[in-house]
């Protein structure tokens, strides 16, 4: 009996390195390891795991499975991708808060009517322009409509989530398409509001941060109240209906006359 059953037992039990060879399979984890890898920077993080498993698997098959350059390739790509992933998720935090930082400031600034925390916020042009009276009215109108200011989002998903809840007041901002203006949901003492932070027409610098021209609330029925006067500043960085500084007169040259005048003293002499 031992004798008859003892090889045909061995054959089955031995799983050393006398057990015999069969073909070596591709590994299945790695091929789905490289579809997720291959759409990186939207499924690297997956195509990482599951390359990295797969590698780990291929390893302790003792030859029995392969696939070694799939897995390989499955593991870069997903690593570029969530490398990827990671940047852009940085980068719109951080600039998320570069746009919501100012409107808090100014906002903060207007509520305590400190009109040179207002003025430090804006663009050099424009900062004459925001006077006691300016700010007073603009801080009286939106008080009356929405209360104090309270805070600002501090990341992109409260902003995702406050803009989201704005609902119709959001909509309305959308369907105007005004390009120069940034929309930042805000919550008030008596509900939720947009600031808008209007920025100039041509690439100027603000070594503070953003270049803005003027500062705004939109109220939920689309009215918007402004700082100095609101609508799209033009190319000079100055919102529209601010007279431009005029050029300055060369030395010794005669003054300037009104347009016309010349021409009615011509006219006289040579009547005479």
């Amino acid at each position: 009996m031992n004798a008859r059953y003892g090889p045909v037992f061995s054959q089955y039990a031995d799983f050393g390195e006398s057990a015999p060879m069969v073909p070596a399979r591709t590994s299945v984890l790695a091929i789905v390891a490289l579809v997720f890898a291959v759409p990186c920077v939207i499924t690297g993080p997956i195509g990482l795991i599951l390359g990295g498993l797969a590698l780990l698997l291929i390893a302790l098959s003792r030859g029995r499975v392969r696939g070694v350059g799939l897995a390989v390739a499955a593991t870069v790509l997903g690593l570029l991708g969530t490398v990827a992933q990671v940047a852009l998720v940085w980068g719109a935090v951080q600039g998320v808060q570069f746009m919501v930082a100012p409107a808090a400031r100014v906002m903060a600034a207007a509520d305590a009517n400190d009109i040179a925390g207002v003025q430090g916020e804006l663009f050099l042009g424009v900062r004459p322009m925001v006077t006691p009276e300016s700010l007073d009215a603009f801080r009286t109108a939106y008080q009356a409509q929405v209360g104090a200011f309270v805070s600002a989002p501090q990341g992109i998903f409260e902003y995702a989530r406050q803009a989201e809840n704005l609902g119709q007041g959001w909509n309305q901002f959308g369907s105007s398409q005004r390009q120069n203006e940034i929309p930042i949901p805000c919550e008030f003492s008596n509900g939720r509001a947009l600031v808008l932070l209007a920025l100039p027409q041509r690439n100027v610098t603000n070594p503070k941060g953003l270049p803005l021209t003027d500062v705004g609330v939109s109220l939920p029925d689309g009215t918007d109240i402004w700082l100095i006067g609101g609508s799209s500043p033009n190319q000079d960085g100055q919102p529209l209906g601010a007279t431009p500084p005029s050029a300055p007169q060369a030395p010794g040259a005669p003054p300037s006359t009104p347009a016309g005048s010349g021409d009615a003293t011509d006219d006289s002499s040579g009547g005479d």
